[in-house]
């Protein structure tokens, strides 16, 4: 048994990738690419002062932040190079990226992202540094994957999980740690709303005890005054 530890090696990533299931491969495939197109985005809107907020949709960002954004990365798998890069390099990765306003698209490697693009140094090396970040999740699933490692949901039967992780859970790829952070934010959240509704609720169950005791009280009292008025008649 192989003792992968993080971050994996690219021999390491290709060795795990390939005993994916086809659609285990698909979903990472996705993930990456989803991911690093957003880190691209976050960098650029960080850069121009625009606020980003959960609600907002890819292509409102985009519009934006009006600029070079990554529209697809493309993968030629361990060992080939059938790509090639605007400078003519051959490549296994490819960077196709796009600018909505100047009706241009470039098909770059990573080392010429910033040559063709006019992007400050600064920008891309948060977009690098935001592909790392990734690239990390990317290996701690594949990690886990490889150790079978399953997510357990029953500490959080709780709160309603969010559709996209249960689909995630569906073709055996377990959670992230941040994601397991996530759930575990939404389970806080929700004590804490009970917490919240139980202050609330006290005082009404105070009064409702001491209206339950006087009235008890006043009971006793007119059943003690009943006995005292028949005692005087007999």
């Amino acid at each position: 048994m192989n003792n992968y530890k993080l971050p994996l090696t690219q021999a390491e990533v290709d060795q795990i990738y390939q005993k994916l299931t086809p659609i285990q491969k698909e979903f990472i495939d996705s993930f990456e690419k989803r991911g690093k197109k957003s880190k691209w985005l976050e960098a650029l809107a960080k850069k121009k002062g625009i606020v980003v907020n959960e609600n907002m949709s890819e292509q409102e960002l985009i519009e934006k932040v009006n600029d070079w954004v990554l529209v697809d990365i493309l993968d030629g798998g361990e060992g080939n190079r059938p790509y090639k890069c605007e400078c003519g390099m051959p490549l296994r990765y490819q960077y196709i990226v796009s600018h909505q306003s100047k009706e241009q698209i470039y098909k770059l490697g990573e080392t010429c992202l910033e040559n063709y693009t006019n992007l400050s140094s600064e920008i891309i090396r948060d977009i690098k540094k935001g592909f790392h970040v990734i690239n990390l999740e990317r290996d701690e699933l594949l990690l886990k994957i490889s150790k079978n490692y399953i997510t357990l949901f029953e500490k959080y039967k709780e709160i309603e999980i969010p559709k996209e992780l249960l689909e995630q859970i569906s073709f055996d790829i377990p959670l992230t740690n941040r994601q397991e952070k996530r759930l575990e934010k939404l389970l806080w959240s929700k004590w804490q709303q009970q917490k919240i509704i139980q202050k609330q609720e006290e005082p009404i169950k105070v009064q409702k005890r001491i209206s339950s005791l006087e009235y008890r009280s006043n009971l006793q009292s007119l059943k003690m005054s009943n006995v005292s008025i028949w005692s005087f008649f007999t």
